[in-house]
């Protein structure tokens, strides 16, 4: 795809990226969301470029299984951990924390894009463990 105006890609992202109902679904967004932000005659017949594009730019990957197809911005995701993780762990654990003075801003974000098989999740629980701040991956998986 090429792009001749430069604002027309950013606007059709942040037409997601800003819009409260995709906030309020932490980031969540499938096909109706999609058709709602860009319904207007200028992306009509465009939704799976600019889907493609936003999961090229690391903004978005798409959900695994998931029905409706589903896609997770996960720059939407509260910092908070997850409080199904409050007691999480146990004495025998090993837990490796890395610490920096400084961490580009989207660096979590764009990690959980480019992994997304390797995401832990709960079994009952249909949220992948992360946040905005952080992301649980499972040494397990081939990616």
């Amino acid at each position: 795809m090429v792009i001749l105006q430069n604002e027309w890609a950013p606007e059709a992202v942040f037409r997601v990226l800003d819009d409260e109902t995709v906030k309020a679904k932490l980031g969540r967004f499938n096909n109706d969301d999609c058709e709602r932000l860009w319904r207007a005659s200028v992306y009509a017949d465009m939704h799976l470029e600019l889907l493609a594009l936003m999961q090229r730019f690391e903004l978005c990957y798409e959900l695994r299984d998931s029905k409706p197809p589903s896609w997770l911005a996960p720059q939407l995701l509260p910092p908070a951990k997850p409080r199904e993780l409050v007691d999480w762990g146990r004495p025998e654990d090993l837990v490796l924390r890395h610490r920096y003075e400084f961490l580009p801003k989207g660096v979590i974000s764009r990690l959980t894009v480019r992994r997304p098989s390797q995401l832990v999740s709960l079994p009952e629980e249909s949220t992948f463990h992360q946040r905005s701040t952080a992301a649980w991956l499972s040494a397990n998986t081939s990616a």
